[in-house]
């Protein structure tokens, strides 16, 4: 039987390259998929009818919470999402680093992760 079949997990950074494979296989695990984008990003290769959307700010804590609130617990988190490019270094930081210190913190304080914390990045975030 498989263990991960029913499990919520939520997949930041869902839209980019890394994460829509990620969906794929938490769907094919039988998994229920909360795919978190930005509401500028394509869903071009996140068209399953059973994927759940959810969009968080990782800038502003108060509204991540009421996000995150809405939409009940997960099992498991993989954090996907990251700046791989951008004008001004102080931009990755903003993204790359406060967005994640803000993820995991409103997580922890709103109890919505009751499982693993999956972190995953690229040389990329780093820039050219």
């Amino acid at each position: 039987m498989n263990e991960l079949a029913g499990k919520r997990i939520l997949i930041t950074g869902a839209s980019g390259f890394i994460g829509s494979f990620l969906v794929e296989r938490a769907l094919a695990e039988g998994m229920e998929v909360w795919a978190a984008v930005r509401r500028s990003s394509s869903q071009a290769y996140l068209t399953d009818p059973r994927i759940h959307f959810i969009e968080l700010d990782l800038d502003d804590e108060a509204l991540l919470a009421r996000q995150l609130q809405a939409a009940g617990a997960w099992d498991f988190c993989i954090h996907a999402a990251g700046l791989t490019k951008s004008l001004r270094t102080d931009d990755f930081f903003r993204v790359n680093t406060e967005g994640t210190r803000h993820l995991v913190r409103q997580l922890l304080s709103t109890q919505t992760l009751r499982g693993r914390f999956v972190f995953m990045s690229s040389l990329s975030v780093f820039g050219p």
